[in-house]
This record gives structure tokens, C-alpha cells and sequence, in this order.
């Protein structure tokens, strides 16, 4: 399983809070990060490319498939988490409303709200079976999906076994790319974050 996050937006480039409210696309320099990704991951045998239906994911995840002959194909269940009312909020703004639930946030407490928006735990019960079930369906086989940064260090916990909580500890850069490998229901993670793919020309 090969993690990708999206490129980068002008909303990520601000450090705005991006949920699935506002559908965002690439910026120039996310644009090229997704082709320079794109070019790192040519040369493996890719059997699909799965993506959250959010532009700046569809964006990315077309320029990965192109070169393999394959679409991307769109799944709801890897759409980035809610913000509610964050969306579009720095986190400083954000904590300037709520200090207290801005800090539960940022240290990754599983039932933390934002105002109007979706805890870790329910983005977590609606991606680890769609996770799972892209998993089965495709045994043996490599298999990209370009979604989000809180969905890949999502996954990443269930991948390690260990708390939600634990995504407070974890970075995910746009066009990084992630590798957990599943072999007979066990998850290892072979790669985290990597980003020295997008400095080269």
C-alpha cells in the first residue's frame, strides 16, 4: 500500500485548516509536486490508484496513474477529515476561538470536535474497513491511494497497532509518500513522510 498525500494547495500553504468543506485544487508548486511523485512511482508495476474524490487528491492521483495506463478511482471513505467550523481557519485562529479544544486537537485526543466537524475516531470507523477492503481486493498487488494528511497518519496507527493519539507525533508533508506493506493481515510500515523524491529536477 502506497500512501500518497496530495500536493500542496494555497490553503496548505497558508496553514489552513482544509477539511471537505471547501474543494481546493493544486497550487503551481502542488502541481509539481504530483508529477515529480508521479515520476518516483513510474517505474513500479502499480495495479490501482485509489483516491479521495476531493480535487486536490483527483488531481494528484491522475498524474500518478497516467503512466501506468490506469484512472483513479474516486472513494468517499478517504476524503480528509471534517473541520466543521475550522475550515479555512489557521490554527492559530482557530485557538484564538477555542484554546482549550485547539489543544485537545493538536494532541490528537481521539473525541476531540472541531465546532461542526468530525472527530478522529469517526474519520478513523469510516477509512481503516475502506482500507481493509482495498487491502483484500487487491492481495499481493501494489496499490497507490492518494488522500490526506490526517487519513494517512490515520492509517499509519491502525498500520502500527498503537493509539489515535499517537498522530500527534507524526508528520505528513504534501506529495510525501508512505509504504505499509500487508502481508497475511499484518501491516508493516516500510517507508513514513518521505519527501527527497520532490527536490530532485
Amino acid at each position: 500500500m502506497i500512501l500518497v498525500r496530495h500536493g500542496a494547495t494555497e490553503w496548505t500553504e497558508a496553514g489552513r485548516y482544509q477539511g471537505n468543506t471547501s474543494d481546493i485544487p493544486l497550487s503551481a508548486s502542488g502541481r509539481l509536486q504530483a508529477r515529480h511523485t508521479a515520476a518516483a512511482l513510474e517505474p513500479l508495476r502499480v495495479a490501482a490508484v485509489v483516491c479521495s474524490p476531493f480535487l486536490r487528491a483527483v488531481e494528484t492521483a491522475a498524474c500518478i496513474a497516467a503512466p501506468h495506463g490506469l484512472f483513479a478511482a474516486p472513494d468517499a471513505a478517504f476524503r480528509e477529515v471534517s473541520f466543521g467550523d475550522w475550515e479555512g481557519l489557521t490554527s492559530s485562529e482557530a485557538a484564538a476561538r477555542d484554546p482549550e479544544l485547539d489543544e485537545r486537537w493538536r494532541n490528537g485526543e481521539a473525541m476531540a470536535r472541531p465546532p461542526g466537524g468530525e472527530t478522529l475516531h469517526e474519520a478513523a470507523e469510516r477509512a481503516i474497513p475502506a482500507l481493509e477492503a482495498l487491502v483484500a481486493r487487491h492481495a499481493g498487488e501494489k496499490v497507490v491511494l492518494v488522500t490526506h494528511n490526517w487519513i494517512v497518519r490515520l492509517v499509519v496507527c491502525h498500520a502500527l497497532g498503537v493509539g489515535l493519539s499517537t498522530v500527534a507525533r507524526m508528520q505528513c508533508r504534501p506529495g510525501s509518500i508512505t509504504i505499509v506493506d500487508v502481508r497475511s493481515g499484518e501491516y508493516v510500515v516500510r517507508l513514513l513522510n518521505a519527501t527527497s523524491h520532490l527536490q530532485k529536477p
